[in-house]
């Protein structure tokens, strides 16, 4: 301790927070001159405190107030103890806290320590980590590093030492501190950027839902009507750059501004307006009145929480309009931070903003070699290039999304998407705003110093009009790439219908053929730093001549990567633009023969390696992948549980989008369905944490009872499910594809595992039947042709229900023919029908068509199925029209409920159904040539349409057998049936797993399902339960009879009165737990009557509440 305070580089610190301080010969704290001693407020018995904080004399005290925890705090657990502390801090709303917590946690967990730890310990630290969830506490120091080294047993170490914050974007660094001064715990040393940040000044957002199109399109194109003739570079420019001024100009005019002010809530109405007003009009001149004025400033402070609260609840409550996801917004960690610290290069050290921008652009954009000419000795013909057409451009537009970062015209590309009508003719010729970026600087997560420039990450944002040239070259280029060959077929980045599971699953099934042959493998990854930042426009230019890409194309990329231009952005600075110095290959270093080495230092082989996502181990046990995979979930889940006020649907809904996507990634890499029960083990910690959350539960209940309320595969279940999907997509790939080499090898290998190397391919093959795996369709996924015509002359179907009911409507009075087409499944097999009406809604002409049994085909194939039909009826039906051998030109509308399905002909993609999808378009296009106007239109299904309603009874005519539950489910109501837990709910529902469950649990508040919980898994707060674990002594009610569930609901005499509530909510009947509870019976046919049984529900919740049996009855 005295070596600590006394070293001289001890004094540049400002605090030192001390735990298991040692004491000096005469029972005392050492003390020093430079440093102000504060021990714990709290008395104890014994003379001796656990910690102590020193603080540097030149810090002011004003600046540091001490706590006081009370005299009490000693008798409670830490944690507690901590609580009540940062309660006490935050209470003064008027200034901004931030948490700081520094010590000895002595738990394990791979959040923290690395990924060995026993899964035993993981289960110790829950109490923590719900510690960490409840304060949004991030952890400072590297993941895996070791704190603390036994003097007695040299070599073990341990990670129990920890610093966590609420603010980790005020963290500059934090790291090991240079000398551990004899103890066994090293020292964390960690600083922070505590400066007052100042908020930028920015432009006023637009209200872009209240512009005016109309005005701003007719604007433009009337300053732009003097067009200017094209023929060079600097014309080209000019007039792109004049295009865009007016457009931002117009917009500037003929959109509003949002006029936020720094102090506007949304949760203040103007109630609490007036309220605010008159307590300021208040003024206390005796007791009496400053008495009335207090309880007035209460009350007022009472009514802010509740209309907060009430806010977010209903702002929660509209989740369905879309705002769910922007509440899981909040609950990532958002990096923003007051301001970037001082930036070190070498041994200097970079303070102004100026020279950290050119640390950043140095950082980035580092110095190239000139590469030597080497052009191709013998290219490849040049490939048939198409000329840019309004049809191409309107349809990258189409799929383009409108809420795009602008570059520095400021104009996302929902601007254009408004005003395409009007300027389409002007943004086919000027297509070239592209070589200008404004560069934003982001943080890397994680990093230890952030006074280096290599802890950050540019982000350019071009201009979004050269965004919508990028993505027509960009379609046809990935046309042209996947047509005639010319990557290499192990190449799976940037290609359409290869990802990164699929290399994951090639790598593995090398590694797999390697060792079965009894070879050893060698596996070189390579991480290439600013590998996009650096292409050379000369070596990619001959590299795509060599390739026979056509000269337009290589002109126009040799344009968009010369003169770049940017500027670079953070905090509340910003360059001028200015020419990019550096734009190629980075330098390279010199190379040893005989040895690898990066930057001079040998490379030396690591028992891990870190590929696309997934950890590689040496054996390929997985563990270390389990153990990253636990911490990224358990960081979600802490961050999921800020969300206060979410319902349970909404809750498993974020659990479902945001942690299980992060646990069952590249699952078939690493996952064995059949053996991995070690793995298991540690992952269901995640899902049984979030189930209890979902819920409301008691950490008592059984996983697999919160399994089956909360409707949620357990995750055995899970993971095999989502194994046998992607297998399932795997075979829908041409057989060109390189998986197709691992496929078939896990075919064979799935019958001969006599290797001791697991291969989880072929396990997973196990549980699947091979005849139904080479019955599926085959799926291209390579790109259309991005130059034919449409095949349809429009199709409808962003609208809303009621806009398209009305819509359906109107086309009934302005097209010269109608079709309707659906689709329906019954007795196991589909069905689709087409029909059309004549203008009493009598059937003109009808086709049914069956299209198979529905283990076999899905509905979505089954409505396009249907689509074709319309088409060749839409022919017929024209042939037979009097005005037809007029070449009289007519418009035929075909009328169909299956979004998904317009969807799949209007964005042509690889997946199911795209054989059919592809005649469809061709039947279309041989349509239209004759004359026929075919349109598309989404109708909502089950709107009282007659045409819709014949189509889908026609459609339901044609099917013949029932459909068979899913093997998973089979499966999951086998375990849950021989399962020994969740006897009590067993006896009240029947019938589960079952999907009712989400609706009894759905939309109740929390506090609603706290209750519901508790009666339906039987743990709860009764005497019964609290006797079991040793709360009571008895398990008696207050009447003196066993309080059990039954008993609280039809029979305690001391509840009587709120029983007769019960009756009449109910219809005057009790005719049992399993009804009240929303229960069913085992083997129940039909459908249950949800709505009666929520309601049956809700009124027994009433009764549960207001008999008081169900909280806590600690004292």
């Amino acid at each position: 301790m005295e070596a600590l305070i006394n070293d001289p580089q001890s004094q540049d610190l400002d605090i030192l927070l001390i735990q298991e301080p040692s004491i000096t010969t005469y029972r005392t704290y050492v003390n020093h001159s430079a440093w102000r001693l504060y021990r714990p407020t709290a008395q104890l018995d014994a003379n001796r405190f656990r910690s102590l904080i020193y603080i540097n004399r030149r810090i002011s005290t004003s600046s540091n107030p001490p706590l006081f925890t009370g005299d009490d705090a000693s008798a409670l657990p830490a944690l507690t103890t901590i609580q009540s502390s940062i309660a006490a801090a935050t209470q003064n709303e008027q200034r901004s806290t931030s948490i700081i917590i520094s010590g000895d946690f002595n738990r394990h967990h791979p959040i923290w320590g690395g990924n060995h730890i026993a899964p035993k310990f993981i289960e110790d630290a829950s109490d923590l980590i719900d510690f960490f969830q409840t304060y949004n506490l991030y952890g400072c120091l590297p993941r895996g590093t070791a704190t603390y080294w036994a003097l007695n047993n040299p070599g073990q170490n341990l990670t129990i030492d920890q610093t966590v914050t609420d603010s980790p974007d005020l963290l500059v660094k934090c790291h090991l501190y240079h000398e551990n001064y004899g103890s066994d715990h090293r020292a964390t040393y960690s600083e922070w950027n505590l400066q007052p940040q100042t908020k930028p000044r920015t432009k006023a957002r637009k209200a872009y839902e209240r512009a005016n199109w109309s005005k701003i399109g007719e604007e433009v194109a009337r300053q732009m009507s003097s067009w200017e003739q094209i023929k060079t570079r600097p014309t080209l420019d000019r007039v792109v750059e004049e295009l865009i001024s007016v457009t931002a100009h117009a917009v500037d005019r003929f959109t509003p501004d949002i006029h936020p002010t720094p102090y506007s809530k949304r949760w203040f109405s103007p109630d609490l307006k007036a309220s605010c007003a008159e307590l300021g009009r208040d003024h206390a001149s005796t007791t009496a009145t400053f008495e009335a004025m207090q309880q007035k400033r209460r009350a007022w402070t009472r009514t802010i929480e509740k209309a907060k609260v009430s806010h977010w609840r209903q702002f929660l409550d509209e989740a369905g309009k879309g705002k769910l996801w922007k509440a899981a917004t909040y609950m990532k960690y958002r990096e923003i931070w007051g301001c970037t610290p001082t930036l070190r290069a070498g041994s200097e050290e970079i303070i102004q903003n100026e020279d950290k921008a050119k640390a950043f652009l140095d950082a980035f954009f580092p110095a190239m070699n000139t590469p030597e000419p080497s052009p191709p000795a013998s290219p490849l013909p040049e490939l048939l290039w198409h000329l840019i057409t309004e049809l191409k451009v309107k349809r990258s537009l189409r799929i383009a999304r409108g809420t795009t970062a602008p570059g520095e015209d400021n104009l996302p590309m929902l601007v254009w998407k408004k005003v395409w009508v009007y300027l389409k003719a002007f943004i086919v010729r000027v297509f070239t705003a592209c070589r200008s970026a404004k560069i934003i600087i982001l943080r890397k997560p994680g990093k230890p110093d952030y006074s280096l420039p290599g802890a950050y990450r540019p982000i350019s944002l071009l201009n979004t009009l050269g965004k919508l040239l990028e993505a027509v070259i960009a379609r046809r280029l990935s046309y042209l790439v996947e047509k005639h060959g010319l990557l290499p077929n192990s190449q799976f980045g940037g290609r359409p219908g290869r990802t990164t599971e699929q290399a994951l699953l090639v790598l593995s099934n090398a590694i797999d053929q390697a060792w079965y042959k009894h070879k050893v493998v060698t596996l070189i990854s390579f991480d290439l730093k600013g590998a996009f930042n650096g292409v050379n426009r000369v070596s990619l230019d001959y590299s795509l001549q060599a390739r026979g890409i056509p000269t337009v194309v290589r002109k126009w990329i040799a344009s968009f990567m010369s003169d770049r231009h940017a500027n670079i952005g953070f905090d509340d600075f910003r360059t001028k633009t200015e020419p990019l110095a550096h734009t190629g290959l980075a330098k390279r270093g010199e190379h040893l023969e005989g040895q690898l080495t990066s930057n001079g230092t040998d490379v030396k082989p690591s028992p891990t390696a870190k590929l696309l996502g997934v950890m590689f181990d040496q054996e390929l046990r997985w563990k270390e992948h389990v153990q990253q995979a636990i911490k990224r979930a358990t960081k979600v889940t802490i961050a999921l549980s800020g969300l206060r006020h979410l319902r349970p649907e909404q809750m498993r809904q974020l659990y479902q989008a945001c942690v299980t996507p992060i646990v069952d990634y590249a699952s078939t890499v690493w996952h064995d369905p059949l053996r991995d029960k070690t793995h298991l083990r540690q992952l269901n910690t995640i899902q049984r944490a979030s189930l209890i959350r979902i819920l409301s539960a008691f950490r008592t209940v059984a996983t697999a009872t919160l399994e089956v309320e909360a409707y949620i595969l357990p995750t055995h279940l899970r993971l095999r499910h989502r194994a046998q999907r992607t297998i399932t997509r795997l075979h829908t790939l041409p057989r060109d594809h390189p998986i197709w080499s691992a496929l078939s090898r896990a075919q064979r290998r799935r019958d001969n595992m006599r290797s001791r190397y697991r291969f989880p391919l072929a396990e997973t093959l196990k549980t699947m039947d091979p005849s139904r795996l080479a019955a599926l369709e085959t799926i291209d996924p390579r790109p259309l042709p991005p130059w034919p015509t449409e095949a349809f002359a429009e199709i409808e179907v962003n609208s809303d229900r009621e806009t398209a009911t009305e819509r359906a409507e109107t086309i009934r009075a302005t097209s010269d023919l109608i079709v309707y087409s659906d689709a329906s499944g019954r007795k196991d097999h589909l069905g689709a029908a087409i029909v059309t009406l004549n203008e009493s809604d009598e059937v003109i002409e009808s086709q049914q068509v069956q299209v198979g049994p529905m283990d076999r085909w899905s509905v979505h194939v089954a409505e396009l199925i249907g689509i074709f039909y319309a088409v060749n009826m839409a022919f017929k039906l024209f042939h037979q029209r009097s005005n037809a051998a007029n070449g009289v030109p007519v418009t035929a509308t075909i009328l169909c409920d299956s979004k998904s399905a317009l969807q799949a002909i209007q964005n042509v993609k690889n997946k199911s159904g795209q054989r059919i999808v592809y005649a469809i378009l061709q039947a279309a296009t041989e349509v239209q040539g004759e004359n026929i106007r075919l349109r598309l239109q989404w109708m909502p299904g089950h709107c009282e349409n007659p045409g819709n309603d014949t189509a889908d009874r026609l459609a339901k005519d044609a099917a013949e057998n029932a459909f068979v539950r899913s093997k998973i489910h089979t499966q999951w109501e086998q375990e849950w049936r021989t399962s020994t837990k969740g006897a009590h709910l067993r006896k009240i529902d029947g019938g589960l797993p079952a999907r009712y469950t989400r609706k009894l649990y759905g939309n109740l508040p929390r506090n609603r399902a706290y209750l519901l919980t508790q009666l339906r898994t039987g743990h709860n707060w009764l005497s019964t339960y609290a006797k079991k674990f040793g709360f009571r002594e008895d398990d008696l009610c207050e009447c003196g009879v066993q309080e059990t569930v039954a008993h609280v609901l039809m029979e305690c005499p001391r509840l009587r009165e709120l029983r007769v509530e019960l009756r009449r909510k109910t219809g005057n009947t009790l005719s049992g737990v399993s009804s009240l509870l929303g229960g069913s019976n085992e083997g129940e046919q039909g459908k249950p009557d949800i709505v009666s049984r929520a309601k049956t529900v809700q009124a027994v919740l009433d009764f549960a509440e207001a008999s008081q049996r169900f909280r806590s009855r600690a004292p």
